[in-house]
């Protein structure tokens, strides 16, 4: 019994870590360097902040809205003020560079220092 409880209690453990691990990744400045695998011309980036909002902004256009990180990790849903839900699934995350892709189009994006 004292076996399966603790083994229950690693497991829970070990998926709050990992979620949270996922989250903190995410969490910061974003430059698109990549878009459907190809260089991008024009400044592209993508704040992620800690209070689950976010900044996203491209030459003179900006937007804010909020986000949140699926449960199981594979997916980013953005929630811009005043528009439609979006969602945005985590091809390739590393500490550095994340590939995400929406419906039509694939990010390949570094993180900013």
């Amino acid at each position: 019994m004292k076996k399966t409880t603790y083994l229950w209690l690693l497991l829970v453990t070990f998926a709050f870590v990992a979620c949270g691990g996922a989250k903190s990744k995410l969490v910061g400045n974003w430059e698109v360097q990549t878009r459907n695998g190809k260089p991008v011309k024009e400044i592209m980036l993508l704040e992620f902040k800690k209070d689950d909002t976010f900044t996203q902004s491209a030459g003179k256009q900006t937007r804010k809205g909020k986000w949140e990180l699926a449960k199981d990790s594979k997916s980013v849903n953005l929630y811009p003020d005043g528009g439609k839900s979006e969602v945005m699934t985590i091809v390739k995350m590393e500490a550095d560079n994340i590939l995400l892709k929406d419906d039509k189009t694939e990010y390949g994006m570094k993180k900013r220092k």
